[in-house]
């Protein structure tokens, strides 16, 4: 298990890359500015927070990797964050005692979160 997430997060030792929790997808950003998460299998479903932020991501021509990625890149990531339904978009500033980036929250996340959220509420009913 990795702490410095809200949920916990197991590493796939079969295959080494990181799997994201129940409900819950994770994503980091590369020291370049690119947008790591997994890509759509058995192993994570889609969902629509997760739509919508690759969708804002791409919108701000954001460059975007879907594929695995494992516990030492997550450690040697510029930022990391996670997405859910209830919880939006949440920066992740640690992971086993260690800092993600500078260990706060991060401007690509910080960005995109508020994209989120103010699209969401144009559109809320």
């Amino acid at each position: 298990m990795l702490s410095g997430f809200k949920s916990e997060c197991r590493p796939d030792f079969d295959r080494n890359p990181v799997r994201s929790f129940p409900g819950i997808r994770t994503y980091i950003v590369t020291a370049d500015g690119t947008i790591v998460t997994r890509d759509l299998s058995t192993d994570i479903l889609q969902g629509i927070t997760r739509e919508a932020v690759l969708l804002c991501a791409g919108n701000l021509q954001l460059r975007i990797e879907e594929r695995p990625f494992t516990v030492e890149e997550i450690e040697n990531a510029a930022e990391a964050f996670s997405t859910s339904a209830s919880g939006l978009v949440n920066p992740v500033v640690n992971i086993n005692g260690k800092p993600i980036g500078a260990g706060k929250p991060g401007s690509i996340t910080a960005h995109l979160r508020q994209i989120y959220v103010e699209r969401s509420r144009a559109s809320a009913i």
